[in-house]
């Protein structure tokens, strides 16, 4: 268990494909793509992801966050 609590807190996400994949999952849809952000939204929240090969783990406890999802549930399917 601590091994997991290591690279949760500590570990780079990898790809935005998977947090993409995962925010279609809870009922987000593609809404635009900004300069530096692909922007995603349910109807009532917008949720800007950035187009990096990696997203840290404190962006994406903020979106988790933001989507209103336990961060253990958000992250094991974003790992």
């Amino acid at each position: 268990m601590k091994r997991k609590h290591f690279l949760t807190k500590y570990a780079v996400f990898s790809k935005e494909f998977w947090l993409t994949k995962t925010l279609e999952e809870y009922g987000f849809e593609f809404l635009r793509e900004g300069s530096n952000y692909t922007i995603f939204a349910n109807g009532e929240i917008k949720i800007p992801i950035g187009r990096h090969k990696d997203i840290s783990p404190g962006t994406a406890r903020k979106i988790a966050k933001e989507i209103h999802v336990p961060w253990v549930e958000f992250v094991s399917k974003i790992s």
